[in-house]
């Protein structure tokens, strides 16, 4: 039969116990075993895993290659303490940080992202309507 196939039941589990119980393993086998477990643990961690794929500074890499894949038009001006939101794959807005991190959501999968662009929409419209009166006042001062 092929390996690892047996299931063990409690009452199998209970028979290899009490077969093993005060067994004494030979100084060749204690070897064996302490040979076959080189290389696992502490060895493995780290770039030595043989699923590395790079750590932390790969991980922003792949990122930052990935938010650079997006278009990049924004319909308003950078202000300080404010991100890029992307409306669509082209397409974006600057909104506050605390805003944009509200609502979790992903462009790629489409995830939450009629929430997040209702927000950002509602935001940017009343400041784009606060930023023309203040405007229109300007230019009433000056007249």
């Amino acid at each position: 039969m092929p390996k690892g196939v047996y299931i063990k039941t409690e009452e199998h589990k209970k028979h290899l116990g009490e077969a093993l119980r005060g067994r004494i393993f030979s100084e060749e086998w204690r070897n064996h075993l302490s040979e076959s477990h080189k290389g696992k643990g502490e060895a493995q961690r780290g770039e030595k895993n043989p699923n590395w794929k790079g750590g932390t500074k790969e991980w922003l890499k792949r990122g930052k290659y990935k938010r650079r894949q997006l278009g990049f038009i924004p319909l308003n001006e950078f202000f300080e303490g404010s991100e890029f939101h992307h409306i669509d794959r082209e397409r974006g807005l600057f909104i506050p940080i605390e805003l944009h991190k509200s609502i979790s959501h992903c462009v790629e999968t489409g995830k939450n992202m009629k929430e997040i662009n209702l927000v950002a929409f509602d935001y940017w419209s009343t400041m784009s309507f606060k930023h023309l009166k203040e405007r229109i006042d300007e230019r009433r001062a000056f007249n």
